[in-house]
């Protein structure tokens, strides 16, 4: 099934390959952003496919260069605005031979449509990196032309060599036609050149540059800007010692009220330091230190999904001896209930779930606290812990001084938002939400199992119930807004097991028939998130109220 699309239109139950794709073509799915009735099949060639209506029928379109799908970032851009869901950015690949005996060059080609591929789409700028709309996010506001777009591109044209000093910024009001300008960052000359990196988070749009003051070593320094028009530098805390280098910070996924950055400063590039800002993004105080990063620049850092303020992170608390190369890194769990102003371990629950005593002593947190595993360590698609119920939470690590290897793990659960925590499962498992919170399913991603674990009230009690094969499981899933009662799971049977050579199946779970009513009023019950104490304000912000299923009815 390499290279095919498949579609299922009963929420996993049945599968079919989707008409109007040629098999084993597709190379890439990538869904419209802001209109969920839009998809696009791209493939090696100039030739791709859309969906208007969530994949029952596509057609195909043509564009005048295959896709850069060999170089970093996106190869599509969209228009946050619902009226102009039609107007897309389209990074292709030119490759070229201007005399028969030189190597063949190539380079990077943008393109636009106003009608997402129905015509002909035309050229937006060569010799580009990265193309963005400014209003790609909904948080970013601006007073602007809501055409604006900013490329980062080279200067020069294709024939001349690609440098640090002839990357610039470029922006346009009207798809680069007549009004084209080259933001400076209210800088001169050429130090407004060597334009690394863009990217559009939250409320923040944010650009990395070189350097290339006089002195400099070649860090890199940000720009940021809230307006599209007014840039300023992001500025470290001296005490830090911040240095910016190439592929060595992250901007992590941030709130409106703040952007979080992680930045390597050891030598070790698993070792980093997370840093929170001010309201529009330009002074920086450092939030975490020693944060777990992995090599590819990962970091152990996620804020509860719906509940302001409230994340987790994993720390190395001996950094200096592993960045010295004298011990083994280890991990430990802290959490977050003020953006990152403050840190503290995860109180650990008191006994396992076969009310067992764990092996430290949990009335002493500095020694004994719930640790979990996070980014760096996939094993659950999409958001590691949290739902889109406010407060629920599944995670996988272990009630410890520090976190154990993932295969010593077992599975935990918080209804509150991480106050309170419950082992629901002996041994690390897949897991996932549906309807809202009110299922939950677990599934042995250990071994080769035949069932599920799975709740429906609110995780107090957990049913066993046999899929009626026995697989290892791959991955656990359900619709993005976990909304729905039913699920899929992909697994891998053993040898000798499937048909043929095929070992791969497809479970479909359906706990439709076990709801017999909508929730009312004495369902649910009044929580604050954790860390206010029942306080109507905290920090001078209004406490959300949430409601959650009431298990005593």
């Amino acid at each position: 099934m390499a290279g095919d699309v498949y579609i299922s239109e009963d929420e996993g139950k049945n599968w079919d390959i989707v008409d109007g794709i040629p098999r084993e073509e597709a190379v890439m799915l990538i869904e419209h952003p802001f209109d969920n009735c839009i998809a696009f099949v791209l493939t090696r060639s100039t030739r791709h496919y859309k969906t208007a209506d969530r994949g029952r029928t596509w057609r195909s379109f043509d564009v005048p260069t295959a896709p850069a799908l060999s170089f970093s970032g996106a190869i599509l851009a969209f228009h946050a605005e619902p009226a102009k869901s039609g107007y897309i950015l389209y990074r292709g690949l030119k490759c070229e031979r201007h005399r028969w005996w030189e190597p063949i060059k190539c380079h990077e080609e943008t393109f636009f449509t106003k009608d997402g591929f129905a015509g002909e789409s035309k050229l937006l700028l060569r010799d580009t990196s990265d193309c963005i709309f400014a209003h790609s996010s909904k948080d970013f506001s601006y007073t602007g032309h809501s055409d604006l777009i900013f490329c980062q591109a080279f200067e020069g044209g294709t024939q001349e060599p690609h440098s640090t000093e002839n990357s610039r910024l470029f922006s346009s009001s009207d798809f680069f036609n007549e009004d084209i300008h080259v933001v400076d960052f209210g800088l001169s000359g050429r130090l407004s050149r060597g334009v690394m990196a863009m990217g559009v988070v939250s409320k923040f749009l944010v650009v990395a540059l070189h350097n290339l003051s006089e002195g400099s070593i070649g860090e890199l320094v940000l720009y940021v800007t809230v307006d599209s028009k007014n840039w300023t530098k992001a500025h470290f805390p001296r005490a830090s010692n911040v240095t910016l280098h190439e592929r060595s910070y992250t901007i992590l996924e941030s709130t409106t009220h703040s952007l979080a950055i992680d930045v390597q400063f050891h030598t070790s590039r698993n070792i980093g330091t997370l840093f929170v800002s001010n309201s529009n993004g330009t002074y920086f105080v450092e939030a975490l230190r020693d944060t777990h990063r992995s090599d590819a620049g990962y970091v152990d850092f996620e804020d509860l999904v719906n509940i302001d303020g409230v994340g987790f992170a994993n720390y190395i608390p001996n950094a200096r001896e592993v960045d010295a190369g004298t011990a083994n890194l280890k991990l430990k769990t802290v959490m977050t209930y003020d953006d990152g102003s403050s840190w503290s371990p995860i109180k650990p629950p008191t006994r396992d779930m076969h009310e067992r005593p764990y092996g430290c002593d949990t009335n002493d947190i500095t020694k004994c606290s719930l640790h979990l595993h996070s980014v760096s360590d996939p094993h659950n698609i999409g958001r590691v812990f949290s739902s889109t119920a406010p407060g629920f939470v599944l995670g996988v690590g272990s009630v410890s001084e520090y976190l154990f290897p993932y295969e010593q793990s077992d599975t935990y659960f918080s209804r509150d938002g991480g106050a309170t925590w419950k082992q629901v499962g002996h041994g690390t498992h897949k897991y996932e939400f549906g309807d809202q919170g009110n299922i939950m399913v677990i599934v042995n991603d250990e071994d080769y199992d035949n069932h599920i674990r799975y709740s429906i009230d609110s995780g107090v009690s957990w049913q066993k119930f046999d899929i009626g094969v026995k697989l290892r499981a791959m991955l656990l899933t359900t619709i993005p807004d976990s909304t729905s009662q039913k699920f899929v799971l992909l697994g891998l049977v053993g040898r000798g097991q499937g048909e043929g050579d095929k070992r791969y199946v497809i479970v479909h779970l359906d706990f439709a028939g076990m709801r017999t009513r909508q929730c009312e009023g004495d369902d649910l019950e009044k929580w604050y998130a954790p860390g206010t104490n029942g306080k109507e304000y905290i920090m001078a912000h209004r406490v959300r109220i949430y409601y959650h299923k009431n298990v005593g009815h």
